[in-house]
């Protein structure tokens, strides 16, 4: 098959999806979105003066991402709701939502490669 053939059918292929993925190189990739997955278990145990600060600290660190030339999308993405906060609480919220939540979104070929990298 000619090289421009091979591109016209990857297009046509490709147009009939709307969405996009990002691949790792071992196939492990999770089918969740664990870093919303951990804002909202935090979110849940928060005291009330802490939730309030959420959003606030939030728009503090996407403004900042963005005055300092970040992509909005990468501006939006910061991690300022969770400064200040203990590291044994982030590590078992963590916890929990891998035992709850991960687990379950890993595939059983992904669950194999993760067994045969343990296994080298």
């Amino acid at each position: 098959m000619r090289e421009d053939e091979t591109k016209l059918r990857v297009r046509q292929y490709m147009s009939e999806w709307s969405g996009a993925a990002y691949f790792d190189l071992d196939g492990t990739l999770l089918d969740a979105r664990s870093e919303m997955t951990f804002f909202r278990e935090y979110r849940k145990i928060a005291s009330i003066g802490k939730r309030l600060l959420l959003p606030i600290r939030w728009s503090i660190g996407t403004i900042g991402g963005l005055l300092s030339g970040k992509a909005p999308y990468d501006a939006c993405r910061n991690r300022h709701y969770i400064h200040g906060v203990e590291w044994t609480l982030i590590e078992e919220i963590s916890q929990k939502i891998v035992a709850d939540t991960l687990t379950s979104k890993v595939s059983i070929e992904a669950r194999e490669r993760i067994e045969w990298h343990r296994s080298q």
